[in-house]
C-alpha cells in the first residue's frame, strides 16, 4: 500500500513538473508593441534586453507574477499549463480601477508572446515579443 501512495505521488509530482511554463534562462529581447488602448502612445514600439537567470525561469509564472506585484498590481486567478500563463490584475488607485487579463503564450522555450488585455476593450494594451538571444548575458 504504501508502495502504491509513492508512486501516485511521483506520478503527480512529474506530471505537475511536465506541466509547467518553462523558458530558457539567459539573454532575451522584448518588444513591446503599444495597441489601440494605449492613448497617445498607440502603435509605438519599444525594444529592451533583459536577462533571465535560473532562478527567474525556474518558475516563471511565478516570477512575472511577483513583476507585477513589485509594480503595484494585485494579481488573482493564475492559471498555467504548457503553453500558456493566464492571470488578472487590478490597480486600485486608479479611478475606476485598472482591471487587464495578462496572458502569456508559450511559442516556444526561446519565444514567449505577452498580451495585456484590458477588460474595458477587446484591444490589447500592448503586446510584448519575447526571444532568446544567448545564454550568455
Amino acid at each position: 500500500m504504501l508502495r502504491k501512495s509513492f508512486l501516485f505521488l511521483l506520478l503527480v509530482v512529474v506530471s505537475l513538473s511536465a506541466s509547467a511554463f518553462e523558458v530558457k534562462p539567459g539573454l532575451w529581447e522584448i518588444t513591446q508593441t503599444s495597441g489601440e488602448g494605449g492613448g497617445e502612445s498607440s502603435g509605438q514600439v519599444e525594444t529592451t534586453k533583459f536577462c533571465y537567470n535560473e532562478k527567474y525561469v525556474s518558475d516563471y509564472a511565478e516570477s512575472v507574477r511577483a513583476d507585477l506585484e513589485y509594480a503595484g498590481f494585485q494579481v488573482d486567478g493564475l492559471e498555467e499549463d504548457s503553453g500558456s500563463v493566464h492571470m488578472t490584475i487590478t490597480d486600485s488607485s486608479l479611478t475606476p480601477p485598472f482591471v487587464a487579463d495578462i496572458i502569456l503564450e508559450k511559442i516556444s522555450d526561446e519565444h514567449v508572446v505577452y498580451k495585456n488585455l484590458e477588460r474595458a476593450g477587446s484591444v490589447p494594451e500592448y503586446v510584448d515579443e519575447r526571444r532568446f538571444i544567448s545564454k550568455d548575458c
